[in-house]
This record gives structure tokens, sequence and C-alpha cells, in this order.
């Protein structure tokens, strides 16, 4: 300083964080989910599901070996209020729904922060943030009921026939089918 003083501080350690990239899948425990896709077939980060029907989402990181990680689950929107309370695994699995919902996970290291703010990114911190919106879809309804293409036919024992089922509403596959469980 001005006055020929000098001084020099301790040694400290700084530790270099790899900010964490994050997606959700969702997966859905009798299958009868869909994924939705864009015009080129990839999949977005969006399904389809029953009315009263849950999923269980996966926060899917690009490394798994960060220290410390730390999820926060939203529900709609990112913001305290919207806190889940208790979701804070990398796996959450939703209420039955009956309305359209958005979930959003932030990840980051408790090695950066030791205090949820609900606000990482106000703090700079390096958090990975993504969002899955769950469409919830009204049940099916089967309308008619063809066999070998009349609404009323015979079969002899040991003959084979041909089943369409007229239907609206529901999850329909990727493929454009629906699937049934007799």
């Amino acid at each position: 300083n001005s006055n020929g003083c000098s001084g020099f501080s301790p040694e400290f350690l700084v530790e270099v964080v790899e900010a964490p990239v994050v997606t959700i899948t969702a997966d859905h425990a009798d299958n009868t989910i869909s994924e939705h896709r864009d015009s080129t077939g990839s999949i977005i980060n969006a399904c389809s599901i029953c009315e009263d029907g849950q999923v269980t989402l996966t926060a899917n990181l690009s490394n798994q070996n960060i220290p410390y990680l730390v999820y926060v689950w939203y529900e709609n929107e990112r913001i305290a209020r919207n806190v889940i309370p208790g979701a804070v695994n990398p796996t959450y699995t939703t209420p039955r729904l009956d309305t359209t919902t958005t979930y959003i996970v932030d990840v980051y290291s408790r090695l950066v922060v030791d205090t949820i703010d609900y606000d990482m990114s106000a703090l700079g911190l390096c958090v990975a943030t993504h969002e899955y919106t769950v469409y919830v879809e009204t049940d099916p309804v089967v309308d008619s009921i063809k066999v070998n293409g009349e609404f009323e036919t015979y079969v002899c024992d040991g003959g084979q026939v041909r089943v369409e089922a007229f239907v609206h509403g529901g999850v329909v596959d990727q493929n454009g089918e629906y699937n049934y469980y007799y």
C-alpha cells in the first residue's frame, strides 16, 4: 500500500464445478403414454396420458459424476410457491392427473451453494433447468365395433375374425394406433 506495507492472503482452493445438463423423460406404469414428436419425428418434451393417470419423470444428466447434486421439482412455473414438497430426487412420480401440467426440474451441485433459494439463476450458479409437459386426454369412448366388416356377424368355432373399434378420445401412440386389452 502507500505506507510501504505488504501482506499476503492465505492460500485457498477454488474448485471448478462442471455445469450439469439435464433432460426429463417420462415413464408410465401401464405403458399408456404417448410421446409427442415434432415434424422430424424427434421426441419433444411432452407426453399424453389418460385422465387419472400418473407419470414418473426422470431427470437425466449428461454427467452423473458431478458431486453433491440437488434436485428441485416445480409444478407449472419455476417460482418458489410452486416447489413440490419432498421432490428432491432424480425421479418424481406425479399425483393422479386430471389436467395438463408442466413440470420443471432444477439440478445444481451443493458444492456451489449450501442453501436453497429457488432462484438459483439469480445467484449466477451452475444450474441446469428442463421442463416437461404432461397432457391429460379424455378417456377413450368406443362408438361402435365391427366384426369382419359387419356390425353383427357369426363365426364358426375355430374361425378367425377381424375386429374394428371406432373410438374417440384417449391416447394414441406415435403410429396413430390405440392399444386394446381383452
